[in-house]
């Protein structure tokens, strides 16, 4: 009826089904009849919006959208339905494979999505992950497609004609199947209106509750060998792996764990919203004891999708907030529990305070979730109220950003955010602790620290030892007194090392050393673990990571309540003065006369160090040497424990070919046979000596070029001796990175480089897989900056690098003392550093992983990379 031609100024009426621009929508008779009667009655506010809802404006481009989104695929469509599970194969994040009893994890998928992020500080880039879970067949799916669809409206990102962007979003099911799983295992999607802002949302699809386990309708056409970056053999239970097993108890841990957002689907009528909310209780008790120190719970937003109400009940429900106060209410008014839930709280009511003991539905559903709301999606089954869908899902995408703004603030205000590059740690490592360690909790603060980066002075390596020993200390008053007396030696042989014996009484007779041991004192109470106890149980959770109460190892209740700590101001003054009291120990110690001071002050302080021998045996470092903690270690000694070069000169025996130290017994542990002497041989650069640098470059298969050079060098020397002899440091960029590896941590020769470079080579260079179906390879390429599969030549490098038997790998250092090189030689551990540079995708810094720790300088955009150990 209408001539213009510009689709995007028209308009359709969903009561009409006509479409009209601006102009001509008031002249329409009907809208006309209907603009007289409102100024003739003057309506009430109430049946305004009834009123107006009669003929509701739905932009065209809109409307196509919705037309899209309101599509069920009939059983006809099977084969176009599988064409597009296949072109969804991108998406894919975690998931079982049933056929070898083992797990797959596309590890790229989440730093593909962030490098197609506009936003250029990953730094102060925030992503809120928000999971989506249900009963088969509720329409999880269909929900995320619309709410991606719909957020389109003023994206930078490509589109096409209709106004869709170019992007994966999930596949709805196939209405005859509506019993089976369509979406298998979990796939993960990116919001395209939020990817280029600070707050990018992703959405994780996972498979379907009560499916059982009948194979989804995508695991029977979907092949996620060219698509899954690792492979993870299940080590976590006993129990057989099974698709339910999974989706009830694998991939609730790790949703619950990391979802800031958790929205529950549902096609039930909300007069039974009891057992719904039971239901959503059911699979979080599942993931209770998944994790420690979770900052924060998930926000839960029921959703109550395809439900048919009358109109005047649909009034109530449209209304977010209307809705939800309707559920609360209910829930907090259900005292008399089902079966399984009397059980659970029962479990919760042995453990928890009399205030705090749980009577209703909602008191248990917020020991698992900070808070619930509710969103009503009604059906699609016609024009008027498909408008209706339109509007709710527009609420629900309000509501999930919103709640994710509000977990922002609360981990902005805790200091607890996580940033693009750190989510990315937390999640790779999450999600494999989860199927190789099911049955412990994965700990944030653990993980956190671990990442640490190294510490640039004494207070920050004192902070860092004390929270090791709290790990096995459960009383204050004894950490602080076994402090007291380590610190104190540790200042004593550090002056020594830097000094001499006569410098020391100096020193301590000072308070500036013991000032920054109270600084490093307050600087671990405000990070440490909760120290409740009850019954022998440790609250393992600290301050911020006390959301759910006092949790043991295991991650289980152990009694509700705050943080509890004994720590005051006051207790920093009196450690100050404990190590000012152990330090006058020392001093009479040195106003002794003896001629050979030296050597008492380190006999005094391996004592020191021996009494702390049984802590010593279940705490390692790669980061601090323990020793004198000031430096980095250099060596690692067959027990495990490292050593920096400074300690091997103090503690060791010198050899009369110099500079050769050995070392009887291990400081830390006393590991050792002593009948078979020496324990550790380690030959020093001699001091005069300059630094013997190698750098290789990359060049791809070129790279062989430099394996030949070297090769002609070595045989140049004619000393029958790898080359990796004659340096200090071998570094090298890409390919050059490969072969710094095989000669300086597997020491191999030149000649065993080249052929091991030859065979790497040729299994390394292989296409994407599927890059050359037209559609499939085109989402494949999106985000991506190789046109080789990336795992063709992990999978060669991990061949070739694997430890064997004969030839174990020792990356951090040397082989130990006893062990033979590639040409049968016996060696002496050596300070030999290898370094390999990359670029870390995220936030687009050079990285340095290396097999070695230095004291952090200005580096700029330079990372050194190397993890500490978990213990």
């Amino acid at each position: 009826m209408c001539g213009e031609s510009d689709k995007s100024r028209l308009f359709k009426c969903n009561t009409c089904d006509i479409f009209l621009c601006d102009t001509d929508w008031e002249l329409w008779h009907p809208h006309k009849s209907q603009l007289e009667r409102k100024r003739k009655s003057k309506l009430k506010s109430n049946s305004k919006s009834r009123e107006a809802a009669k003929h509701e404006r739905i932009p065209f481009l809109e409307q196509a959208r919705m037309e899209e989104e309101y599509k069920e695929w009939h059983e006809d469509d099977g084969e176009a339905h599988s064409e597009q599970h296949k072109n969804n194969l991108p998406s894919f994040w975690f998931g079982a494979d049933l056929t070898n009893g083992s797990f797959h994890i596309n590890s790229d998928l989440y730093g593909d999505i962030i490098l197609s992020s506009a936003f250029q500080d990953r730094e102060k880039q925030f992503p809120s992950l928000v999971s989506f879970i249900g009963n088969t067949g509720a329409g999880k799916s269909t929900l995320i497609k619309a709410i991606i669809n719909y957020g389109i409206s003023g994206s930078k990102h490509e589109a096409d004609a209709t106004g869709w962007a170019r992007i994966l979003t999930p596949i709805p099911g196939i209405k005859a199947f509506s019993a089976r799983p369509t979406s298998s295992d979990v796939h993960l999607y990116h919001d395209t209106a939020t990817i280029d802002t600070a707050r990018p949302i992703l959405f994780a699809d996972s498979e379907g509750l009560l499916g059982g386990n009948q194979t989804p309708f995508a695991a029977s056409i979907e092949s996620i060998a060219g698509i899954a970056r690792k492979m993870i053999s299940w080590k976590g239970s006993t129990h057989k792996i099974t698709r339910k097993y999974c989706v009830e108890h694998i991939y609730p841990r790790i949703l619950y764990s990391f979802s800031e957002v958790l929205c529950y689907v549902i096609q039930q009528n909300p007069r039974v919203v009891e057992s719904l909310v039971t239901q959503m209780i059911m699979w979080a008790d599942k993931a209770r004891n998944a994790s420690l120190n979770q900052v924060t719970l998930p926000r839960v937003v029921l959703v109550l999708n395809n439900v048919t109400l009358s109109e005047k009940e649909r009034e109530s429900w449209e209304d977010g907030m209307s809705a939800t106060q309707i559920v609360v209410e209910r829930l907090k008014d259900c005292t008399n529990l089902s079966g399984e839930l009397q059980e659970i709280a029962d479990q919760w009511n042995r453990i928890l305070d009399f205030d705090d003991q749980i009577h209703s539905v909602m008191d248990l559903f917020l020991r698992y979730f900070k808070s619930l709301s509710v969103v009503y999606m009604p059906p699609r089954g016609n024009i008027q109220q498909g408008a209706g869908f339109y509007r709710q899902v527009q609420q629900l995408r309000a509501k999930i950003l919103g709640l994710s703004k509000e977990v922002g603030l609360e981990r902005l205000h805790t200091f607890n955010q996580l940033n693009s590059r750190w989510l990315e740690s937390f999640l790779n490592i999450g999600i494999e602790h989860f199927f190789t360690k099911f049955d412990e909790p994965f700990d944030f603060f653990q993980i956190a620290r671990i990442n640490r980066p190294l510490s640039k002075s004494i207070v920050g390596n004192a902070t860092y030892l004390m929270a090791k020993m709290e790990e096995t200390e459960s009383n204050q008053k004894e950490l602080d007194k076994r402090c007291h007396r380590l610190f104190v030696s540790y200042r004593v042989i550090m002056t020594l090392e830097r000094m001499s014996g006569s410098s020391i009484k100096g020193v301590l007779e000072g308070t500036t050393f013991a000032e920054h041991f109270q600084s490093a004192h307050k600087e671990f109470h405000t990070s440490a673990r909760c120290w409740f106890k009850k019954n022998r149980r440790r609250c393992r959770n600290t301050r911020e990571g006390h959301t759910r109460g006092h949790l043991d190892y295991r991650g289980e209740p152990i009694a509700s309540g705050e943080y509890e700590t004994d720590y005051e101001e006051q207790q920093s003054v009196d450690f100050k003065k404990g190590i000012i009291q152990d330090s006058r120990n020392w001093i009479s110690l040195l106003e002794e006369p003896s001629l050979e001071k030296d050597k008492s002050i380190v006999e005094r302080h391996l004592k020191v160090l021996k009494r702390e021998r049984e802590f010593w045996k279940q705490t390692f470092s790669n980061i601090i040497c323990f020793c004198c903690l000031v430096e980095p270690p250099d060596f690692s000694l067959e027990c495990g424990h490292a050593i920096c070069c400074s300690c091997v000169k103090m503690l060791g025996h010198k050899l009369p070919q110099d500079p050769v130290y050995t070392l009887d017994l291990c400081p830390l542990c006393s590991e050792g046979d002593q009948t078979q002497q020496p324990f550790a041989q380690i030959q020093l650069k001699p001091e005069k000596a300059g630094v013997r640098v190698l750098a290789i470059d990359g060049g791809g298969v070129r790279g062989v070029i430099s394996a030949r050079i070297l090769q002609l060098l070595e045989e140049e020397i004619g000393l029958d001796l790898p080359l990796f002899h004659f340096f200090d440091v071998i570094v090298g960029t890409s390919s050059g990175g490969i072969i710094s590896l095989a000669m300086g941590a597997n020491l191999w020769s030149a000649a065993r480089c080249i052929d091991a470079f030859k065979r790497l080579s040729k299994n390394s260079f292989k296409q994407l897989a599927f890059s050359k179906i037209p559609v499939l390879g085109y989402f494949l390429s999106l985000g991506r900056d190789s046109y080789y599969d990336a795992s063709a030549i992990e999978e060669a490098l991990q061949d070739t690098f694997a430890p064997t038997d004969t030839e174990p790998r020792f990356l951090f250092s040397e082989p130990y003392k006893g062990a033979r090189d590639n040409l049968g030689s016996e060696t002496t551990m050596r300070d030999l550093k290898v370094g390999v540079t990359t670029v870390n995708v995220i936030n687009n810094h050079t990285t340095l992983m290396t097999n070695y720790n230095r004291k952090i300088q200005n580096e700029g955009k330079l990372t050194i990379n190397i993890f500490d150990l978990p213990h």
